[in-house]
């Protein structure tokens, strides 16, 4: 079987004819029948038979003698897999690459925006749900934005034992689990095993990492309560990727009877560390008067509320009657929110249904 020569031009598509000669080039390779095939990829990255030549700064394509795969590596964007059919090619923001059909063993490349996160999804454990959080499958780029981690099976892992590797296993990164704490979920990866787990950890930001460890994402929260148990909820994620927690029995975080007409910061039973947009149930009342109750994020200006002028108010309060609304607002990294009344006296409840991330 005879060979040709094939060029490819950037923004160029890879035809079904050049496919088609593709194949018959590494079909005469394989069969020696004439040498191996010059394949010309753009910055003039050459390759011959089994050897390799890079005159560029783009493109590196090699040819394996041995298997006749052809796998163009793009260095800016990853490296393309060879497996095993013909040709692995990596897409780039050039354009699309069409395959033609009958060539198999396509595999491609992509890479995820910073931040990305789909699935790894975290709910209390049926078996042992004071204790062990379930992790579905799923894939978040690591805080570095250098790595994907991808979990490819559901975890199991245990808040109240030391971390190990594996499911059903120890998930603590140091210490013993605390009371009435927040603790991070991360997923970690190694990169020289390519191995993904996860662990609980206090801090926000800087996970104890086991040995060999080099990857982190943090995933989620949970909350302890006063038997270090984790407390129940719910998270859903939408199909924008929007993170959604609700809690199976929702707290009353505030509930006082002297707001007046100075700000007071209050904290609310969501993530410390991070800004979330928490979802509350509010009611306000006074005995006398009608005021009104504006509850705000703390980084924002401090603004008197109003029933008539900006920022107007959150909640009203009629005499000696409750005003309720459903409301949510961004936390700041405190975890906490600010409240303020129209009048003194006024009496204010919130409980904490849940937040987004």
């Amino acid at each position: 079987m005879a060979w040709n020569n094939l060029t490819f031009v950037e923004c160029s598509l890879l035809t079904s004819s050049k496919m088609t000669q593709l194949q018959n080039n590494f079909s005469a390779l394989a069969d020696q029948d004439g040498g191996a095939p010059l394949v010309v990829f753009p910055n003039s990255a050459l390759i011959a038979n089994a050897g390799l030549r890079s005159t560029g700064v783009g493109s590196i394509a090699l040819v394996s003698a041995a298997s006749g795969f052809l796998s163009p590596l793009v260095s800016s964007l990853g490296t393309a897999h060879a497996g095993s059919g013909f040709i692995a090619p990596q897409v780039s923001s050039f354009g699309t690459i069409h395959v033609s059909s009958g060539i198999s063993g396509m595999n491609i490349d992509r890479h995820t925006p910073p931040m990305h996160i789909q699935g790894l999804v975290i709910a209390n454990n049926s078996t042992d749900a004071d204790h062990d959080i379930d992790i579905a499958t799923g894939e978040a780029r690591d805080t570095t934005d250098a790595d994907t981690l991808a979990l490819a099976a559901a975890l199991t892992k245990q808040i109240d034992a030391a971390w190990a590797v594996g499911d059903d296993a120890g998930g603590m990164d140091t210490g013993a689990v605390a009371i009435d704490s927040w603790y991070h979920v991360w997923l970690i990866k190694r990169t020289d095993t390519g191995v993904v787990d996860a662990l609980f950890s206090l801090s926000v930001s800087a996970p104890t990492m086991p040995a060999n460890y080099d990857r982190k994402r943090l995933i989620g929260s949970v909350l302890t309560d006063g038997s270090a148990n984790i407390l129940g909820f719910q998270m859903f994620e939408s199909l924008s990727g929007i993170r959604t927690y609700l809690w199976d029995d929702p707290p009353l975080d505030v509930s006082v009877t002297n707001l007046g007409t100075s700000a007071i910061t209050y904290t609310l039973s969501v993530p410390p560390g991070y800004r979330v947009k928490a979802s509350m149930n509010v009611i306000s009342l006074r005995a006398a008067d009608k005021p009104v109750v504006y509850i705000r994020n703390p980084d924002v200006n401090d603004e008197a509320p109003s029933a008539s002028a900006a920022p107007l108010a959150s909640t009203g309060a009629e005499s000696n009657y409750g005003q309720s609304a459903q409301i949510e607002i961004l936390t700041d990294t405190s975890a906490q929110i600010s409240a303020r009344g129209s009048a003194a006296g006024i009496t204010l409840r919130i409980t904490t249904l849940g937040w987004e991330e």
